[in-house]
C-alpha cells in the first residue's frame, strides 16, 4: 500500500490535468477567436 500511496502521490490526478487542459483550450481559443464566445453567449 505504501509504494502505491507514493506513485498516486507522485503524478497527478487525471482529473486535474484534464481540468487544466480544458481551461488552457477555452482560454486560448477565446484569445484566437473572440467573436465565436460572443455569439455563442448571445444566442442561448
Amino acid at each position: 500500500m505504501d509504494d502505491m500511496a507514493q506513485k498516486n502521490h507522485a503524478t497527478l490526478p487525471a482529473d486535474f490535468v484534464i481540468g487544466c487542459l480544458l481551461l488552457k483550450i477555452t482560454y486560448m481559443s477565446s484569445l484566437d477567436q473572440p467573436s465565436i464566445l460572443i455569439h455563442s453567449t448571445t444566442e442561448s
